[in-house]
């Protein structure tokens, strides 16, 4: 087996698993509040680095496919350690400065995410390539998202419990410990732990090798290219290579409209009568879904074409959506389950389906550009969202924020139907078609 496979895919998996699975993310919110932030500045902040992923994510994509992949996770590993140490030396309980602070975070934050990007997965899989076992790539996706749940799970658990200072020390008293901490303190704790996990993701960026690729006939002229113009570039081989194209449509009308009503979970367990106290066990059991999703995307894969799987996703995701706009009291959460378990399948087809579709040359643009595709769409519908509880608030359909958010449910489940299943039927004859993954000829240029 070649040397790349075996060293850069355990890395990869590492990388991905500890630049992801932070700590922070079951008190995110809360977070910024106990540091003395208002939630203006909390959906500003966080505005401001979906802003960046959006603008970097395409262009960082381009760099990584002229001077190759591993600088950009390096890079993106640095800056995850960096953001963190922005947050450690941040003050508690002064706003006016704290405040900067975050927005520092926030950029650096958008630049680790845009400059990962693809990248990370693209030299995944050209060491997949270099070894000659490209079809051994689900495997690599199902074991990284049955690791990748662990690490959810842990970060979920820990995270939350650090993140509780009266937790933090009665543990300190079971263990006969006199330590003794404030919120103030206890706030940090979470920051700490995934500053420690930045440094591991940092390590295994750094270990990791570029893979050989097989030189291709247009290199020499394609070197000579600016990043911009391997964009322009990319774009156009899209157009051109209409099943990559196809499978990035519908990826995002599906992405959008699951992530949108995964993003409002908290709020749904609340509206199924589930303690606030239960959220992050909750959500730590959720985070096992990525194993399941796995494992049914790789035996789906295995049995089905590319147009059954996708079909099969959409009854999935449709029948999470029904269930959860019935609104029924706890066992609700079965359909939330459901729909997590989707999302993560639909992450194992796009990787598995997009990636042996695409030339080497390109492969990491393509995956930003998918990105930068899924989070313009769920831009999209998030403002439709916001629109549609607007009507429904001046309609008097409902009273208060609880009611207005269950009466818009049911639109949930007919947006999903209309677009995901209308834009199967259209590029459906495109997903079986034998793309050409060769080069872009010189005089399409």
């Amino acid at each position: 087996m070649n040397e790349s496979y075996r060293r850069n895919i355990p890395l990869f998996i590492a990388f991905r698993l500890f630049f992801n699975a932070r700590f922070y993310y079951p008190v995110f919110a809360v977070l910024f509040l106990d540091y003395g932030l208002t939630m203006a500045q909390f959906a500003l902040l966080n505005a401001v680095w979906a802003a960046v992923i959006v603008i970097g994510e395409v262009p960082f994509g381009a760099v990584a496919d002229k001077l190759g992949r591993k600088p950009l996770v390096v890079a993106a590993s640095v800056l995850m350690v960096l953001e963190m140490l922005v947050l450690l030396v941040a003050p508690v309980g002064k706003p006016e400065i704290a405040f900067w602070f975050f927005l520092v975070n926030r950029v650096l934050s958008g630049c680790a995410e845009a400059l990962a990007s693809g990248a990370d997965e693209a030299l995944a899989y050209d060491s997949v390539v270099a070894s000659g076992e490209e079809k051994k790539w689900p495997d690599v996706l199902k074991r990284m998202m049955a690791w990748q749940s662990g690490a959810f799970f842990l970060a979920m658990l820990v995270g939350g419990a650090v993140f509780d200072a009266d937790f933090v020390n009665r543990v300190a008293g079971w263990l006969g410990s006199s330590y003794s901490c404030e919120q103030s303190e206890s706030v940090k704790f979470p920051i700490v732990l995934t500053f420690m996990t930045g440094c591991v993701a940092l390590l295994a960026s750094l270990l990791m090798r570029e893979p050989q690729i097989p030189s291709e006939p247009d290199d020499q002229v394609e070197g000579e290219l600016s990043s911009w113009s391997e964009v322009n570039l990319v774009f156009r081989w899209l157009f051109d290579h209409k099943v990559v194209l196809s499978l990035i449509v519908i990826g995002l009308l599906y992405d959008s409209t699951i992530r949108m009503m995964v993003t409002l979970g908290s709020e749904y367990l609340r509206l199924i009568q589930y303690p606030e106290f239960m959220f992050g066990v909750l959500g730590a059991l959720t985070s096992g879904t990525g194993w399941i999703a796995g494992v049914w995307g790789k035996k789906l894969s295995d049995t089905y074409s590319r147009p059954m799987n996708l079909l099969i996703l959409g009854m999935v995701g449709l029948t999470g959506l029904v269930g959860v706009a019935f609104v029924i009291p706890y066992w609700g959460y079965g359909f939330w389950v459901l729909l997590m378990i989707g999302f993560g399948m639909l992450n194992f087809f796009m990787s598995t389906y997009i990636n042996a579709e695409t030339s080497s040359k390109r492969r990491a643009t393509v995956l930003s550009v998918k990105s930068l595709a899924f989070n313009i769409g769920y831009g999209a519908v998030g403002l439709l969202y916001a629109g549609w509880n607007a009507w429904l608030k001046m309609s008097d359909a409902a009273a208060g924020d609880e009611g207005i958010f269950e009466a818009g449910l049911p639109a949930f489940p007919v947006f999903f139907a209309v677009t995901y299943f209308l834009g199967w039927v259209i590029l459906r004859r495109r997903f079986s078609t034998n793309v050409d993954v060769s080069p872009i000829d010189a005089n399409q240029r």
